[in-house]
């Protein structure tokens, strides 16, 4: 029998997309809380990442991106339904009912148009915690501004400190924001379990990645109240040198060194041989060294030019000093000290045998008897049956739902004539819609599609309803190009007595390429209409070399093709 998980019994109902909340949910699901993620066939926002297996999306590709498993459906279950149909607001909220935590990453004023504010929710569940992740919070002037993680490392500061000195901001980190929101999620979220616990009340949780960010740059914060404005330094220190990025032997490794006092400076020289400018007076004592850091840099530069970084971190560190190579994604992969600590975990998606064996990284803390492993990855709307059944719906109405109800209207697809089932086609009608499609209603179709018969295999299955094409991927994009882009519908008449009204169903394939075609010819009429003395000037910019663009300037413009090679001399000359 398996062990108890820390929060076993722990219910977690949660509407999210991309980076931040699904990390932080997934914290829960690790510990052992149900975690139920609301997801709509619509909108595959992470589920659209990557990396997909051999680097092309396969048949199922919604399923098969490889940040679902780090982030994103990691121990948690899926239920596919649109929880703006009355049908699944009505499921959602009989959930509500049964669980303990509701979360959600949508921008202010969303939860409440869809019934969903924490208010109407307590009203359902008087002990509900809900929590809403966003940008910039509820309330403020940029309460329902949109962002993404670069975005919000600018808007916390964190950017205006990054950089190289007398150069531009640059991007702190690869979603910084994102991970840091998310550990703040789960902190937060366990914080409200334990007071829930102890006073039997939920709460409300406005998180913000703004603020996140903000919180993580303090000492600069307290520092500009003193009028002190701390520039960019790029790898280095306020005071402390050397402090920096050094190259090492071999292609882009490199090997970071970080000196704080005369003791360590001490142990740096030691493993450098106690080479003769390391003894200059300028680099007796902290304060100096870092006035004559530039100085510094170079020659220490110099020395781990000729060193591995790997051997000369261990050897830095044998002396004292505080060094780490700087470790690609492949070198942690192989890292025999994360290995040693278990902290790496091989994970096998069986049942998506294109996927296979994949390598994640854990969690940065270990709880002894409570297993944090991946121990499942949720297949979109896998869970379905098994959640409304939680619910309180009946093996019928669930049956009813899946044929009819807020995911998915009726469909009729034909391939080469042949009335087929294919969830390829599906999830590109689905998706195609997405946009467009009327809340309450889901698309009916009736879809004709042929196709060369070499590129689709009827033979999947014995009845010959199932179909499989050599290009999946490419049979989606299509699809979904053709119902959501080259579709038109077009007023034909109106009856004003029987309010009746006729359409015409118009396919404009390749339309944009249409609109490339126009716009390129009035480029070319703009061109055109240029006065000669434009042309002279563009020629005369034109190398020696270019003969052939001279010699063909010289027909259609003799005098100016002259005054180019003149002007062209003349410039080679100077």
């Amino acid at each position: 029998m398996a062990a108890p998980t820390l929060l076993q019994g722990v219910k977690v109902l949660t509407l999210e997309q991309v980076h931040a909340l699904p990390w932080g949910t997934a914290f829960l699901a690790d510990m052992g809380a149900q975690v139920i993620r609301v997801e709509s066939a619509g909108h595959l926002q992470d589920r659209k990442a990557g990396p997909f297996p051999n680097a092309k999306p396969g048949e199922e590709w919604w399923n098969e991106g490889g940040n679902l498993a780090y982030f994103g459906t990691r121990n948690k279950e899926s239920l596919c339904m649109d929880v703006t149909h009355p049908a699944g607001k009505e499921i959602f909220l009989k959930l509500v009912k049964q669980c303990d935590i509701v979360t959600d990453n949508f921008r202010p004023g969303t939860m409440r148009r869809y019934g969903f504010d924490h208010d109407s929710l307590e009203a359902v569940n008087p002990r509900i915690i809900t929590l809403s992740s966003t940008a910039f919070g509820h309330t403020g002037p940029w309460s329902k501004a949109g962002s993404r993680a670069r975005t919000i490392d600018a808007m916390c500061g964190m950017s205006a400190l990054t950089g190289y000195e007398g150069g531009p901001s640059l991007r702190a980190s690869n979603n910084y924001m994102d991970h840091s929101t998310g550990n703040n999620v789960a902190y937060a979220l366990l914080l409200a379990l334990y007071r829930r616990n102890k006073t039997g009340k939920g709460m409300r949780i406005d998180l913000t990645m703004q603020e996140t960010g903000v919180s993580c740059i303090g000492p600069a914060i307290l520092e500009t109240q003193h009028g002190i404005a701390r520039s960019r330094l790029g790898c280095s220190h306020l005071w402390k040198a050397p402090h920096n990025v050094y190259a090492c032997a071999g292609k882009d490794r490199w090997i970071a060194i970080a000196v704080a006092s005369d003791v360590e400076w001490a142990g740096l020289m030691q493993a450098m041989g106690n080479p003769a400018w390391a003894q200059d007076v300028c680099y007796d004592n902290v304060h100096s060294r870092w006035q004559h850091r530039h100085d510094l840099d170079k020659l220490l530069s110099a020395w781990t030019a000729t060193q591995d970084d790997k051997a000369l971190m261990a050897l830095l560190q044998q002396h004292g000093v505080c060094a780490g190579a700087v470790l690609t994604a492949a070198d942690l992969v192989a890292d025999p000290h994360l290995k040693q600590r278990g902290f790496l975990q091989d994970y096998d998606r069986a049942g998506s045998p294109t996927v296979g064996v994949r390598t994640y990284a854990g969690r940065p803390f270990r709880v002894p008897g409570v297993p944090m492993s991946i121990r499942h990855t949720a297949r979109m709307g896998e869970h379905n049956d098994a959640v409304l059944q939680q619910a309180g719906l009946s093996p019928n109405e669930i049956a009813a739902l899946a044929e009819q109800g807020p995911t998915r209207g009726p469909q009729n697809v034909f391939v080469n004539r042949r009335i087929v089932k294919d969830r390829t086609i599906a999830h590109a009608i689905i998706d195609a819609y997405s946009v467009a499609s009327i809340k309450e209603r889901s698309p009916e179709v009736h879809l004709f599609i042929e196709m060369p018969h070499d590129a689709v295999d009827v033979n999947v299955h014995p009845t010959k309803a199932e179909v499989r094409f050599r290009d999946q991927s490419f049979i989606h994009q299509v699809i979904r190009r053709t119902l959501g882009e080259d579709l038109y519908l077009v007023m034909a008449s109106f009856d004003l007595g029987s309010q009746s009204m006729s359409l015409n169903v118009v396919v404009n394939p390749l339309v944009d390429w249409v609109w490339l075609g126009f716009g390129m010819l009035a480029v070319g009429t703009g061109i055109a209409l240029l006065p000669e003395s434009t042309f002279s000037f563009a020629l005369a910019k034109v190398a020696a070399s270019g003969a052939a663009t001279f010699a063909s300037a010289k027909v259609a413009a003799p005098e100016a093709a002259t005054r180019s090679e003149e002007h062209t001399s003349e410039l080679q000359s100077h």
